[in-house]
This record gives structure tokens, C-alpha cells and sequence, in this order.
């Protein structure tokens, strides 16, 4: 007796498998389109509860580093050179205006 699938038929021994008809090819190529969507739109969905969970941590943490910069600012005082000191410093004009010789 011949081997037999499970719905009783002899199994397919061609060397390439059966085509596909093209109206199942066109539902499939649909549903895989839908799916890709669908999964697209799941991924933008997470992204913005992700973005909205995340933003506010990322802006409290971007106020309290700018708070402490300040309140670090008003304690230390400057390295850098004195008001008087800079007055002090000889001035340049870097450019002068030509005169016309007429």
C-alpha cells in the first residue's frame, strides 16, 4: 500500500511544490502588509508612552543640574581677573576710519 497523507491523498513527489493560486497569493501578500503595519504603528505607539514616561525624568534632571550650577556659581567665587583689573588694560582700535584725499 502506498504511503498516504493524514486527509488520505498520496503524497506530492514532484520536485517542485504546487503553485500557489493567485487570488491566496494576493490575500497573503495583503495580509502580510496589514501585519507589517500593524507592527509599524505598535512601534510608534511604544515610542511615544516610552517619550512620555522618560521626558519628564529627563527635564527635572536638566532643571535640578541647571539649579545647582547656579547656587555652586553664587558660592565659589571667580578665578578669573577682576572688573578693575580688566579696565586697567590698554584698549586698541582694530580699525580706523580712511580718510579721502580729495
Amino acid at each position: 500500500m502506498p504511503p498516504t497523507n493524514v486527509s488520505g491523498e498520496p503524497p506530492y513527489t514532484s520536485a517542485s511544490p504546487p503553485l500557489p493560486k493567485a487570488k491566496t497569493k494576493i490575500i497573503s501578500l495583503f495580509l502580510v502588509g496589514v501585519i507589517m503595519i500593524s507592527i509599524f504603528f505598535l512601534f510608534l505607539l511604544l515610542l511615544g508612552i516610552a517619550s512620555l514616561l522618560l521626558l519628564p525624568f529627563l527635564l527635572s534632571s536638566l532643571h535640578r543640574h541647571l539649579r545647582r550650577r547656579r547656587r555652586n556659581r553664587r558660592h565659589v567665587s571667580s578665578d578669573g581677573l577682576s572688573s578693575r583689573f580688566v579696565k586697567k588694560l590698554p584698549q586698541f582700535k582694530f580699525y580706523e576710519p580712511i580718510e579721502s584725499q580729495e
